[in-house]
């Protein structure tokens, strides 16, 4: 008789294992679902920081040079009014 209820309690244990085995699976499916998606939405915000840093640093370039151009219209304006009006500056002038 020990056997036969040695035999019935493995066999308990072992439906037991399979019942959690199939549960482990389940998670690690699930797991594995979440984990694509994650990585997707990760590439897709990577490529969107590219994108922006991209934008960012035309966005630099172009104020670069507009600060550029308009150093140059003011050392133009400079000798003009130098031309018009020589030794005259602000300073003197008490501005």
């Amino acid at each position: 008789m020990s056997n036969a209820k040695e035999l019935q309690d493995i066999s308990r244990e072992v439906e037991a294992l399979k019942r959690r085995k199939s549960v482990l699976e389940d998670n690690d499916l699930e797991v594995m679902e979440e984990r694509d998606g994650v990585e997707k939405e990760l590439e897709a915000l990577t490529t969107e920081r590219s994108s922006l840093a991209a934008e960012i640093e035309r966005g630099r370039l172009a104020r670069d040079q507009a600060a550029g151009e308009t150093g140059l219209q003011l050392d133009a304006a400079e000798v003009e009014r130098q031309r018009w009006f020589p030794g005259w500056t602000p300073a003197a002038q008490g501005l």
